[in-house]
């Protein structure tokens, strides 16, 4: 085995931190409540959104479920930005200033991420093709998928 089919999964966690990251940048440069000081801080603040994405979430959307399904999906983008606020308040360097700059953040993250997921998807077509056969021993009757067809055809 090559070493990219052995480990897939690091590699899909890869892209998803490197988008998540992305995604704070922009927040950042896009808020004036979000800030970064350093690299360090940033990858802090990516690793934990992620481990709080993985552990956490999952928790609080079987919690919130009535209230999500009540809200058309808004609870979703208010547990990102509860997920957003806690990381901001416990990674040194990372900076989420108050409840709307944690939405505002936990929005553009999921667009960003939602845009990257659309131009990434490799697209896939399958195409399966099957024709009757007419089946001799039923007087020309034809089988589809192994079920006789008793339509006449003139």
């Amino acid at each position: 085995m090559s070493a990219p089919q052995r480990f897939p999964e690091f590699k899909v966690l890869l892209k998803q931190w490197v988008i998540i990251s992305a995604g704070v940048v922009l927040a950042s440069l896009l808020s004036e409540g979000i800030r970064f000081e350093s690299a360090s801080s940033l990858v802090l603040a990516v690793l934990l959104i992620s481990a709080l994405n993985v552990f956490l979430k999952p928790v609080l959307v079987l919690m919130g479920l009535p209230f999500i399904v009540m809200t058309f999906g808004f609870g979703i983008l208010l547990i990102n930005a509860l997920i957003f606020a806690l990381a901001g308040y416990l990674v040194p360097g990372f900076q989420v200033l108050g409840f709307w700059s944690a939405l505002w953040g936990a929005f553009i993250v999921s667009l960003t991420t939602l845009m990257v997921s659309i131009f990434l998807a490799r697209p896939r077509v399958v195409i399966n093709v099957s024709r009757p056969k007419a089946n001799k021993a039923m007087g020309g009757a034809k089988e589809y998928r192994g079920k006789i067809d008793d339509v006449i055809d003139v």
